[in-house]
């Protein structure tokens, strides 16, 4: 099943797609079930083919993607205990992604006992801002 495509276009004509697989049909990836999460990058006129950036055994629940041409992220709630009826477990990860080396893991961009939830990731000239609530409360992060 893929599910939650996300596309964004940069500045100079470029852009991203993202989105979710889970082979087994699962809605919530586990360890019997992982989410894949592929990409497709449009470059001069065509898309290229799609990889797979990142294999998931937690649910990957909310995701966010920003590109501005050169550089873009990719950020998600992740869902901690595999329990997704509670929720001071859910944190954010990321991965980045620029013209010359690709993609890489940026980890965990939180780490606490709140729930941190529904990430927003922007692009704003060379500029990236990361919103999200975090126990009720709006946080921001500028070039993470």
């Amino acid at each position: 099943m893929d599910r939650s495509p996300e596309i964004v276009a940069g500045n100079n004509g470029k852009a991203f797609l993202i989105w979710t697989e889970n082979k087994n049909n699962s809605y919530l990836a586990n360890n019997d079930n992982p989410d894949d999460i592929h990409f497709q990058i449009f470059n001069e006129a065509k898309w290229d083919n799609s990889s797979i950036i990142l294999s998931s055994e937690k649910p990957i629940l909310k995701t966010s993607v920003a590109f501005n041409g050169d550089n873009g992220y990719f950020i998600w709630e992740s869902d901690e205990d595999d329990n997704t009826s509670t929720i001071d477990d859910r944190e954010l990860r990321g991965m980045k992604y620029s013209n010359d080396s690709g993609w890489e893991s940026i980890g965990s961009l939180t780490n606490n006992s709140t729930p941190d939830l529904n990430p927003v990731v922007l692009s704003s000239n060379d500029d990236f801002y990361l919103l999200w609530l975090n126990n009720n409360n709006i946080s921001m992060i500028k070039n993470f």
